[in-house]
């Protein structure tokens, strides 16, 4: 089996995300409604996210990142692309049953780009039988207007959100 530091990384890659966490940006007082539906588009990809991990549709789940996505684990090398997620996401969808509550603190939008900034709890139980692992931890995601008005995902930055033990 894997380090379960590895798995934990892995599974915070975003695995699952449910929709009943994400709450609502509150919107700032000069905000346009452009941006309102902007934070509300982006609030679906975490939505979407916990639909795709269900079905364990890992293209599907892909399909939320650019092709040029970075992600910056916790004591972990850098990863650009989409296959660097691939080879971490697919083998722990067949290993783990994973459960994960998203709190959205903040949603900033400003043209084609955005941040949304919060918090994810989460449990790992591998299926093959063991003790589920927990962790929460704090997350920064830069999210991208494409060229089909879309958003996704085109930086992934997390770190822990309590000390190791």
């Amino acid at each position: 089996m894997r380090h379960p530091s590895i798995v934990l990384t892995a599974v915070i890659l975003g695995v699952a995300t449910p929709a009943s966490c994400v709450p609502s940006p509150e919107p700032a007082g000069d905000e346009t409604p452009n941006r309102a539906s902007d934070a509300d588009a982006i609030k679906a990809i975490y939505e979407r996210s916990l639909v795709k991990q269900k079905e364990g549709d890992v293209d599907g789940w892909l399909d939320l990142f650019s092709e040029d996505v970075v992600f910056m684990a916790p004591d972990q090398t850098v990863g650009e692309g989409k296959e660097s997620i691939r080879a971490v996401v697919a083998p722990l969808l067949e290993q783990f049953i994973v459960e994960e509550s998203t709190f959205l603190d903040e949603i900033q939008v400003s043209g084609d780009l955005a941040f949304a900034r919060g918090t994810r709890e989460f449990r790992a139980t591998p299926k093959a039988g063991s003790d589920t692992m927990e962790q929460r931890v704090k997350f920064v995601h830069i999210l991208r207007r494409q060229g089909d008005d879309t958003w996704r995902f085109s930086r992934w930055i997390w770190n822990g959100d309590s000390p190791q033990e």
